[in-house]
């Protein structure tokens, strides 16, 4: 799955570059048809804030399970028994996402991308008896281009490679890997200076190895053995920009 998000990406890549000449005399739209209030410009930069989907949680759970981090946590004066392992996502929960977005219009249909992100995901905790416990937090900072198809100078979608590194408390191997990224956005109104960005993102990242994880009190140890989990996530973020 992951080599075929990888090949698709290149792919349409390159469909898109070889057309460019073609969408460009397609989509070309006359400037002077634009009122005193609307702004045609090639280049834009957006900021925007989000939430990620959950990452390597599931997988992580998965592995705890099989490591013995799945006793239930006792209840006290704040709450009752509690179920591991669990994991907490989302925006907010050891962060807020952000997006930094540079977008470059060199036809009406072409929308090219340069993309900087840093995605907090969430954490994940297991409990193996009384004194042992783990407690997993983990994100992804991205680098990214693409090259977007462009509709209504307002929409687009479109993919790319990426860089991504992946960041977490307990030990990765190889944490920097290319990946892709999917891409879709609406930015509105359309052509004035500054405009409201809402973005959807999906990033192929893969597999990495995580761990081995030791707990240990004193004499007492668990350890949660290395595990390939996946990283790959989506990102909704919402955000505001300025045409240049």
């Amino acid at each position: 799955m992951y080599h075929r998000n990888i090949f698709i990406a290149i792919l349409f890549s390159a469909v898109i570059f070889f057309g460019l000449p073609v969408y460009q005399a397609l989509g070309q739209v006359k400037t002077d048809s634009l009122t005193e209030n609307e702004h045609r410009s090639l280049l834009s930069v957006s900021l925007s804030l989000g939430t990620a989907s959950s990452g390597p949680a599931v997988d992580l759970e998965e592995a705890m399970v099989l490591s013995g981090f799945n006793k239930t946590t006792p209840g006290g004066f704040f709450g009752g028994p509690v179920a591991n392992p669990f994991s907490r996502t989302g925006s907010g929960t050891i962060g807020l996402p952000w997006m930094i977005d540079l977008r470059y219009s060199p036809g009406h249909l072409i929308l090219l991308g340069a993309i900087v992100s840093d995605a907090p995901i969430g954490e994940t905790d297991g409990y193996h008896d009384t004194s042992l416990s783990l407690s997993i937090k983990y994100s992804v900072f991205t680098i990214a281009s693409t090259v977007s198809l462009q509709i209504a100078d307002c929409f687009h979608m479109g993919v790319g490679p990426a860089i991504y590194i992946a960041e977490s408390n307990a030990e990765i191997k190889s944490a920097t890997k290319l990946g892709a990224l999917f891409d879709a956005g609406l930015s509105i109104p359309a052509y004035s200076r500054i405009f409201f960005v809402v973005s959807f993102q999906y990033r192929s990242v893969g597999n990495l190895d995580i761990g081995p994880i030791e707990a240990r009190i004193g004499n007492s140890a668990a350890t949660m053995p290395a595990n390939s989990v996946s990283f790959d996530h989506s990102l909704i973020a919402v955000g505001m920009g300025t045409r240049l």
